[in-house]
């Protein structure tokens, strides 16, 4: 995970939620059952994103 937009956006879907944008490579090899689940957890500076069904890349 990296904050900030990739160098190609091109290569990546791009989801906007709760005023987040976020990027996931087209290459993701992604649980099908479940999908992807993206949460925030903590409070203030240390706030967490919480990534869940990737299961690697190709």
């Amino acid at each position: 995970m990296y904050a900030g937009p990739p160098e190609n956006p091109e290569d990546y879907h791009q989801v906007d939620s709760n005023g987040l944008k976020i990027f996931v490579s087209k290459n993701a090899q992604i649980d099908s059952r479940e999908g992807i689940r993206i949460t925030l957890s903590g409070k203030g500076i240390w706030r967490r994103l919480n990534v869940q069904g990737i299961r690697g890349y190709w």
